[in-house]
């Protein structure tokens, strides 16, 4: 009996335990709401749940209807005063209920302790037991709310562009680590396109010290590949698409890839440096903008083919006005990587003086059929020869000192000829001997004998700019040679198709000749290539 007493004892005890145990909780969840002052309203949330916005990263999401969302809404509705300056990080706005009425409740969080407080409908901050409440809140619906899933977009040319690929880590409001990511086999992402009518690429929301790749689209070559800071050594071609990657990545290991196309379209600017112009003149036409395989197309109307030179976006050429050109009105016609110009120019003869010459003996022994024929096999090809680049440096200077005897562009007659021949160059008439200097600075084309103009020399000055040097006794510089301004040269001399010492000196551009001493003055038109 007494065994059986003591067991029956005990069982009491143990029954009177639980249910003094299940009073304390009772009472103790009641007292969070009962004991609590109220605040004169009463919140709801709907059976199928509640709106929330997110404050942070501007997220939509919804709370589902649940015990928790219920218990959630008593809880504010109950919850007590708190300090209003403390919560000061406004993170999400809930769309509950009041009288029938859609009520906003914000939620806020103290930067400094991480508590939770709300500010209700009539703008008073309250607050609760803060393990209550995140235990309430905590949710995987709720994770993109308050924390960042995943990166911001950047803005190109002020439209957003989505990261397509990232690694992000987050929190839960309890403190749980949170891990997001997203591949491209996540989620197929369309490559926003951007066309541009020049290089200014506006870029924000990107740090100088991401990491970028561009690469061109039709052959998938790399570019670039650097810092975005370094993207200043990068020049696009036009009408080409390039595939711009950045990689970012954060203090917080955060990771995120984002990538567009952008094809620029950019109009090169035609321009010519002179509109009117004298026979024996030059100008020069400018194409700036160019690119390194842009295509480029000139025609004249008359007979000469500019040829381009390019230096850095710049591409330039020469273009000579002969002496033998009539006065009138002229078209040049230019394109560039699609882009065309049409330029008319003024030209006005210059006048000219007729000269009658005698020639005979050795002098006129040399003017033979294959005496020419010579000439122009060895030096018409080189009349072609056009260096992309300026040697010349300054003004030109006479290379011999002496007496006109025929001026530039003169109409001869030769030996009582009823057919006037023009004078391409100027002679200059002194002791034979006399030194002979290079006009500027250049590459020798040619130095040589030739029968109808005997000691020669050709000299690039760059851009198809020549100097030519006939009849010289003597030659000082070989072919191949680069030659600076007043170097020596060779001699005067009186050899092939010549009457008696002197030096005929020529200046051309390309196979035209123009007037050398609008080249001493810097009258000529082509010092606007290098000024």
């Amino acid at each position: 009996m007494r065994m059986e007493e003591r067991v029956r004892g005990r069982g009491w005890f143990t029954f009177v335990c639980v249910i003094l145990f299940l009073i304390i909780a009772s009472v103790t969840t009641a007292s969070m709401f009962l004991f609590v002052p109220k605040n004169n309203y009463q919140l709801k949330a709907p059976g199928n749940g509640i709106g929330v916005e997110s404050l942070i990263n501007n997220e939509q999401g919804w709370i589902d209807g649940s015990t928790k969302l219920t218990l959630l809404a008593v809880a504010i509705s109950r919850g007590r005063e708190v300090d209003t300056d403390t919560y000061t990080e406004q993170i999400a706005i809930l769309h509950f209920t009041l009288d029938d009425s859609e009520a906003l409740i914000y939620l806020l969080r103290d930067s400094e302790t991480g508590n939770l407080a709300f500010r209700d409908t009539e703008g008073r901050v309250v607050s609760h037991n803060q393990k209550f409440l995140i235990y309430l809140l905590d949710s995987e619906q709720l994770y993109p709310l308050f924390c960042s899933t995943s990166p911001p977009p950047i803005k190109v040319m002020n439209r957003e562009v989505d990261a397509f690929t990232y690694d992000y880590r987050g929190s839960s409001l309890s403190g749980e680590p949170l891990r997001f990511n997203l591949t491209e086999e996540d989620i197929d992402l369309p490559t926003q396109r951007f066309t541009l009518e020049d290089t200014n690429l506006r870029i924000a929301d990107i740090p100088k010290a991401a990491r970028l790749r561009i690469t061109d689209e039709s052959s998938e070559e790399d570019v670039f590949s650097g810092r975005y800071s370094d993207i200043g050594s990068f020049e696009p071609i036009s009408h080409v698409p390039y595939l711009y990657t950045f990689e970012t990545a954060d203090a917080n290991g955060n990771i995120a890839s984002y990538h567009f196309v952008v094809e620029y379209h950019i109009k090169p600017t035609f321009s010519i440096s002179h509109d009117y112009l004298l026979t024996g003149g030059s100008f020069v036409i400018f194409i700036d903008g160019v690119k390194e395989n842009d295509t480029i197309d000139c025609h004249l109307s008359f007979d000469y083919k500019p040829f381009f030179i390019r230096m850095d976006n710049r591409a330039m050429a020469l273009v000579p006005i002969s002496h033998t050109m009539k006065s009138g009105e002229y078209s040049l016609y230019v394109s560039c990587a699609g882009y065309e110009e049409t330029f008319t120019f003024g030209v006005s003869e210059d006048s000219y003086e007729v000269q009658n010459l005698e020639i005979s003996g050795d002098g006129l022994a040399a003017n033979t059929a294959e005496a020419n024929r010579e000439y122009a096999n060895t030096m018409y090809p080189l009349f072609d020869s056009k260096d992309p680049y300026i040697y010349w440096e300054d003004a030109f200077i006479q290379p011999v000192s002496g007496t006109i005897t025929t001026p530039y562009g003169v109409y001869r007659y030769t030996n009582g000829s009823e057919n006037a021949t023009r004078h391409a160059g100027v002679d200059i008439a002194t002791a034979e001997g006399t030194a002979i200097v290079a006009a500027n600075t250049g590459r020798v084309l040619f130095s040589g004998y030739l029968e109808l103009s005997g000691n020669t020399i050709l000299i690039e000055h760059g851009m198809g700019l020549h100097t030519l040097y006939m009849h010289m006794d003597s030659l000082r510089v070989e072919t191949g040679d680069f030659v600076e301004k007043a170097q020596l040269i060779g001699t005067v001399g009186t050899t092939g198709y010549s009457t008696g010492p002197h030096l005929h000196y020529q200046m051309m551009i390309g196979d035209t000749s123009i007037n050398p001493w609008y080249a001493q003055d810097k009258r000529a038109g082509f010092f606007a290539a290098s000024d």
